[in-house]
């Protein structure tokens, strides 16, 4: 079962930056960068640490990291949007894995060529 934590604190989640949004777009960006390389690095026997699943909720999605599978990092930019954390702490790793398969073909379907 999974838990879930926050961003270490040396990886600060962007500020909401209404007055230039591609800026905030880049910052979300960097920010996922570098917390993927903090996840590969710190849990190197996870094949699948920093990569990103999601779950729709509302007009948006609740975002989440892989740092281990049983350990999940909120990502809290754009909606913030979450799930119920007794969802988080029933996925399994099978549950995790089918996730990230999900999103990497949803992604190589709209894939520009």
């Amino acid at each position: 079962m999974a838990k879930l934590f926050g961003p270490p604190e040396h990886i600060p989640c962007p500020e909401f930056n209404v007055s230039d949004f591609n800026q905030y777009q880049k910052d979300c960006e960097q920010f996922e960068k570098s917390l993927a390389e903090f996840c590969k690095e710190e849990s190197p026997r996870c094949p699948d640490a920093g990569k990103i699943i999601s779950f729709p909720v509302a007009d948006g999605q609740a975002k989440y990291m892989v740092f281990k599978y049983s350990e999940l990092i909120f990502i809290g930019t754009y909606d913030a949007y979450h799930v119920d954390d007794a969802l988080i702490r029933g996925l399994r790793k099978a549950d995790i894995v089918k996730k990230i398969k999900q999103r990497e073909n949803i992604s190589a379907l709209f894939a520009r060529r």
